[in-house]
């Protein structure tokens, strides 16, 4: 019996900003086929559960897009930064680094 997790592909790049509802900026660490990663310097932990509504600009790759999401997971580190992670509809972007990958081979 083989006992493997499957996990789902991810990227590891800094994207760009993620800008929130209130203005607050973002920056987008990696990006799965589950959601997003981000980070915020001395931002406050989030619950669980919360929605966030942003628009993620990309100036590299001309992207600008909406996304609403979900909040699963944040975390503070020591130094002050805190990581969130995002659950959302990525398709989209996933399509786009591979394409932009594709193009760089």
């Amino acid at each position: 019996m083989e006992n493997q997790r499957q996990f789902p592909r991810i990227v590891i790049l800094n994207l760009g900003v993620f800008i929130d509802w209130n203005g607050n900026r973002h920056d987008v660490i990696n990006v799965s086929e589950a959601g997003l990663c981000l980070r915020r310097k001395g931002a406050p932990k989030f619950k669980p559960g919360e929605p966030i509504f942003a628009d993620l600009e990309w100036p590299a790759k001309s992207i600008s897009h909406s996304i609403k999401g979900i909040i699963v997971w944040s975390r503070t580190t020591d130094d002050g930064d805190t990581f969130y992670g995002v659950h959302a509809d990525v398709d989209w972007l996933m399509e786009q680094i591979s394409i932009s990958a594709a193009d760089n081979t």
